[in-house]
């Protein structure tokens, strides 16, 4: 892709010189006088007088060697920036959240640079340019209304600090770990590896995981055949070796009997964690629970 991008970059430059040279024959090197008059008269007939564009937009020798400096200034410019940023290593979830906006929008900010700065260069005030196309703006911003919502919506995001990357937050039922915030939409992957991508506009009734502790909770369907002594036995055994072994298991404490059916019935370990540990602290909860029933002689189970 990044190929193709150079090539059309490159065929465009290519076509902007060609009219450029052809609007202004003075500028074309080698060529004899009478021929450059020549092209001249021939541009007149088709398009009518070009040499007005010259006297609207400064293009000239010292205006192109402008403008190239001016693009190469910007390259370098951002190339460096990029480079810079590339060895920040920050650990706080909201300098990573600004440096992934930064990587979002730098493009579309250096473009708008070049731009302005491009048209000072040739002589066009950009303030006379957007003043000139303000009406049409308004047209467009009606068409394109969920845009402009998306992108307000991911400015107030980000000012009122909801999530940030690496915040665990859930979104219509969808859990995941924040990995992108852009001005348009943000990125979510779930414990499988998938990446979903809403829209800002979407980012509505959110539960951020990452600013409260969590509950680790195990439910365990025990046989009716067991005395209940037996059972409070083996899950304060396991509760006393869960808090013993691991240290990102908070509290873990036996909660007694969560539900009775006619054959069995069901009980309750649970813990506080941190919501990315969520997962690990339940499968180390379940395997001190099934030590525990091993060592008292209980079948988990009908």
């Amino acid at each position: 892709m990044l190929k193709n991008i150079k090539k059309r970059t490159i065929f465009i430059a290519i076509i902007l010189l060609i009219v450029i040279l052809l609007t202004n024959p003075g500028l074309i090197p080698f060529f004899p006088t009478n021929i450059k008059v020549q092209i001249l008269k021939s541009l007149n007939n088709l398009f009518g007088d070009v040499t007005q564009i010259s006297k609207v937009i400064m293009i000239n020798w010292l205006t192109i060697f402008q403008l190239i400096i001016m693009v190469l200034a910007i390259i370098v410019i951002r190339d460096v920036v990029d480079i810079i940023l590339k060895y920040v290593k920050p650990e706080k979830r909201r300098m990573k959240t600004l440096l992934g906006l930064y990587g979002n929008i730098s493009k579309y900010l250096f473009t708008i640079i070049a731009i302005i700065w491009g048209l000072n260069i040739i002589g066009i005030s950009p303030g006379t340019i957007f003043a000139g196309v303000s009406i049409i703006t308004m047209v467009i911003s009606f068409s394109a209304e969920s845009l402009i919502a998306d992108v307000v919506t991911g400015v107030f995001l980000l000012f009122d600090n909801i999530y940030n990357v690496d915040d665990i937050i859930e979104i219509g039922g969808y859990r995941g770990t924040v990995v992108k915030i852009g001005i348009r939409t943000t990125s979510i992957k779930d414990t499988g590896g998938n990446i979903q991508i809403i829209n800002n506009s979407d980012m509505r009734n959110i539960i951020n995981r990452s600013n409260m502790e969590s509950k680790a909770i195990c439910d365990v369907e025990i046989s009716n055949a067991y005395s209940i002594e037996l059972i409070d036995k083996a899950l304060m055994e396991a509760a006393a070796s869960i808090k013993l072994k691991y240290k990102l298991i908070k509290e873990p404490k036996y909660k007694g009997i969560q539900s009775l059916n006619r054959d069995s019935l069901t009980v309750r370990i649970e813990a506080l964690v941190n919501e990315e540990d969520i997962y690990d602290a339940q499968r180390y909860m379940n395997r001190e629970i099934k030590t525990a029933f091993q060592n008292n002689g209980i079948e988990n189970g009908q």
